[in-house]
């Protein structure tokens, strides 16, 4: 048999093993990017309206789990996703058709969790902006008013606090200690501020003069050094009376 003829029955045994390679292949892609059903990830686009009901509580078991492990930035990405597949679908039903505010209902604890992991993050702003978006269509949350409250006081907007923490007992008595004790916090670092803005305050007229007292001999240095507490003493008694 000829060299030619050899490389002809060789051929098709060659495309033959090629292929299987290539199969094999496919097989061990296809297997490492295998995920459980609760890491399972799709486009929303591609998502009819029953898969996407169906992938929101995945997406919340999801952002709970990451919550417990304190990864609140991945967290609060599943909970957005969520509230996204909830709102594409409710702008698809009638406004105030039963499925319409049921679905309303079903993004509150999400945007409340949501809001809770950018507090965690030090987010205010971003809680302050949803919380007032969500208030406006859910006017008796009480977890709204609160979150926002809390996002109000730690950027020292202290009015829009109070009158927050003031909403959440209103709306739950059984939270009245709850918010005593907020407005005590945020009196006690009102004050905390006060006395760090007169000292800094102080510090700056009492340098500034001090600097025109004569140094030039020990004693004068030493009435400087006394002059500066006697004025840094008055100033204390004088805010704290």
């Amino acid at each position: 048999m000829g060299i030619k003829q050899i490389q002809i029955l060789t051929d098709p045994l060659r495309e033959h093993s090629n292929l299987v390679n290539k199969l094999s292949n496919l097989y061990l892609c296809l297997i490492s990017h295998y995920r459980d059903p609760l890491s399972y990830h799709r486009e929303s686009w591609m998502m009819e309206k029953d898969e996407k009901l169906q992938t929101v509580p995945v997406l919340h078991m999801q952002g709970n789990a990451l919550v417990r492990q304190k990864q609140f930035r991945e967290a609060a990405s599943k909970y957005k996703e969520a509230v996204l597949l909830l709102k594409t679908v409710q702008s698809r039903e009638m406004p105030g058709d039963v499925d319409y505010i049921n679905l309303g209902r079903m993004i509150v604890p999400l945007e409340l969790n949501y809001c809770q992991c950018m507090l965690e993050l030090e987010e205010y702003y971003e809680v302050i902006e949803h919380t007032t978006e969500l208030l406006e269509k859910h006017k008796d949350c009480v977890k709204g008013y609160y979150k926002r409250a809390k996002a109000h006081a730690a950027v020292w907007n202290e009015k829009e606090a109070r009158r927050d923490f003031s909403t959440v007992a209103q709306l739950d008595i059984s939270l009245a200690a709850l918010v005593r004790r907020e407005l005590k916090e945020l009196s006690e670092r009102r004050c905390e501020v006060s006395v760090f803005m007169f000292v800094f305050s102080h510090h700056l007229v009492f340098s500034a003069f001090l600097r025109r007292l004569p140094v030039t001999k020990p004693a004068g240095r030493f009435r400087r050094f006394r002059l500066s507490q006697q004025i840094y003493c008055a100033g204390f008694e004088f805010h704290f009376c």
